[in-house]
């Protein structure tokens, strides 16, 4: 087994490193706040001080930042990766960040002989506990086959998706549609309530359709958006009048299009 390093160990990081441990490889971690490691020590991981020092202790760098400003400071910082002297020249980061970052930093890391693998994780902190993350993967797809077993480690679905930065792309994606859901829910709420309807009513609708619905905002997202726009077809029905909202009127428009 190769021996890992993983720079990130906060709520996802710390579960997915957990899982990489798990199916038997070496790690080796890093994180701004020491106290976050301290349960992957207890399970064998060694704590190392800077981004540099893992690299040189590793085959692999992993990571999982919270923005572009982090990525940039552990693979070009005082520290960073490019000082390392030797050890890992691979870097595979799952950072939730744009693809300019992650391709500039790229870039200038080749100079110095790395090579970056850029990656992103669909799901919650539960799911990379579990190990049921889903994984999206861009840039080298010899790498990406050859590394296999440390993503399925991860992931219970691991999916090529192109050139470097395509991940950032897929993630980003996933949170503008997840926001758009929101914002839908948002809407038809409040259309709902101005029109008269109780807070309850709409968990009777329909059975097989998950309602989780706070009347200040939503707790969790809808399956289907398509089925949000369904629903405005109860407008002419229900409501005494349109709700005054841009966005609803978008919704609308896309609603009439899908008839």
């Amino acid at each position: 087994m190769k021996t890992l390093g993983f720079i990130g160990t906060g709520g996802m990081g710390s579960g997915m490193t957990a899982n990489l441990i798990k199916a038997g490889h070496r790690l080796v971690i890093h994180d701004l706040r020491r106290e976050q490691c301290s349960s992957l020590e207890s399970q064998g991981a060694v704590f190392k001080e800077s981004p540099r020092a893992v690299a040189e202790s590793c085959d692999i760098v992993m990571s999982m930042l919270p923005y572009n400003e982090a990525v940039q400071a552990v693979g070009l910082g005082n520290g960073g990766l490019h000082q390392a002297t030797g050890g890992a020249k691979l870097w595979i980061d799952f950072s939730s960040i744009d693809k300019k970052t992650i391709v500039d930093v790229a870039n200038q890391l080749a100079q110095k002989g790395w090579t970056v693998l850029d990656g992103s994780a669909g799901g919650v902190e539960e799911a990379a506990a579990a190990g049921t993350l889903s994984l999206w993967i861009s840039g080298s797809k010899e790498l990406f086959d050859e590394h296999q077993p440390v993503f399925n480690a991860m992931g219970n679905k691991v999916i090529y998706v192109g050139d470097l930065g395509n991940a950032k792309l897929v993630k980003n994606a996933m949170a503008m549609f997840a926001a758009v859901q929101h914002l839908s829910l948002v809407e038809i709420a409040a259309w709902l309530k101005k029109g008269g309807l109780s807070p309850g009513c709409p968990k009777t609708w329909d059975s097989d359709w998950t309602w989780r619905v706070r009347w200040k905002f939503p707790c969790h997202l809808l399956p289907w958006p398509i089925r949000c726009f369904q629903l405005l077809k109860l407008r002419g029905r229900m409501a005494t009048k349109p709700l005054e909202s841009p966005a609803t009127s978008t919704i609308l428009s896309l609603g009439g299009s899908l008839n």
